[in-house]
Parts: C-alpha cells; structure tokens; sequence
C-alpha cells in the first residue's frame, strides 16, 4: 500500500489480499488485449484497470478508516453526540453512492449514474460542514483534540473513497 496504516492495524494480510486481487484482475486484463477483440472491447481494458486501481484505493481508504473507528470503540478516544450522528449522515449516503456504483457496473442505466454523481457531491458539501461544525465543538471544548482531529481523518478518508466510487461510475457510464 502505498499510504502508511497510521493506526497500527497489523492487518498487513489484508492489504496484501486486496494488492494480490488487483495484480490478479490486471493480469487477466492484460491477457484479455492478447485475443482477438473487437475496438470498443479492446478500448474497454485500461477503463477497466483504472477501475481496478480505484477499487485497490478504496480497500486501502476502507482500512484506514476501520483503524480510525478502532481507536473510537477500544475507549481510546469519543465522538461528540454531534459528530456521531453527522457520521452516520454521511456513512449512509457513502453506502447509497458504493450501491449505485455497483448497479452501474451491472448495467444499471443513466438514472442511477446521475443519483451518483449527486451522492457524490452531497458527500462534499456535507462532509465540509461537518468538519466545520466540528472545529467550532473542538474550539468550544466539546470534544478533546486528539477525537478531533481523527474525525476529520475520518471525513477525509470518506471524500476519498466517495471520489474513487465517482471514478468508477464516471468510468462505467462510458460503457453506454
């Protein structure tokens, strides 16, 4: 992987797991270029590598945020009241946006790409308000800075994996 696990997951096996699955998908991709296709399957190929490599991304993002979350239930560390509910806010528009992803890449149509997108972009603009809203608690002395801080790690890990989903469904809709 190529962003350090700042929390000390130990989960180096997944990683590998997750790393092994991209190898694997791109190699048959590349060997897939070695029979005889038509242009537009052959021009599907690097979109679909560039869906790989999002999908890796999001497995890495995935665990970054599983550690973050680890430090929050062993006790370590809280989230305010606030920010929980404005996680779960979030979270649930991520799974909505990861849904309409898949259902694209199972050819779902034109409809579910824009549901998407928008996902996508209320993913954004919520995910900025919370983070504000959060450092007004944090500048009130709602929650400690050390919570503080790995909340708006958290935030940020979201917009990532919300930006590689747009990548894929942006990816997909060029499959008509």
């Amino acid at each position: 992987m190529k962003y350090c696990l700042p929390y000390g997951s130990g989960d180096s096996h997944i990683e590998k797991e997750i790393d092994e699955r991209q190898n694997d998908i791109a190699t048959y991709l590349a060997q897939l270029m070695e029979k005889p296709l038509t242009h537009e399957q052959a021009g599907r190929i690097p979109i679909l590598l560039h869906c790989v490599n999002d999908a890796e991304r999001i497995g890495d993002h995935a665990l970054i945020i599983r550690d973050i979350f680890t430090s929050f239930v062993t006790g370590e560390k809280t989230l305010s009241r606030e920010a929980n509910e404005d996680y779960i806010k979030i979270h649930s528009k991520l799974i909505r946006q990861a849904q309409a992803t898949l259902s694209l890449l199972a050819g779902a149509g034109d409809s579910v790409r824009r549901a998407s997108m928008s996902l996508r972009d209320e993913i954004l603009v919520s995910s900025i308000l919370c983070e504000q809203n959060h450092l007004t608690r944090m500048r009130e002395k709602r929650c400690s800075s050390d919570s503080g801080i790995l909340y708006i790690e958290l935030l940020g890990e979201i917009r990532k994996v919300s930006r590689h989903l747009a990548n894929i469904t942006e990816r997909c809709s060029s499959f008509g």
